[in-house]
C-alpha cells in the first residue's frame, strides 16, 4: 500500500467534496477512503500516477 502523503490526502478531500456515503459505508479516518461497515473492506483505492508520487 502506498503512503498517504499530504498531497494525496488533499486530493482525496477535494474529490470527496459533498459526497454522501451509503448506510452500509463509512469513511476511514486513517486513509480517507470509503469502507464497508460489514466487512470493513475498502470500497475505494488510491491509484498512483505513472511517474508521479500519488
Amino acid at each position: 500500500m502506498i503512503e498517504i502523503t499530504a498531497e494525496v490526502r488533499a486530493a482525496i478531500d477535494r474529490a470527496a467534496g459533498d459526497m454522501e456515503v451509503a448506510g452500509d459505508e463509512y469513511i476511514e479516518p486513517a486513509d480517507g477512503l470509503i469502507h464497508c461497515k460489514k466487512c470493513h473492506g475498502s470500497r475505494q483505492t488510491v491509484v498512483p500516477r505513472f511517474g508521479g508520487s500519488g
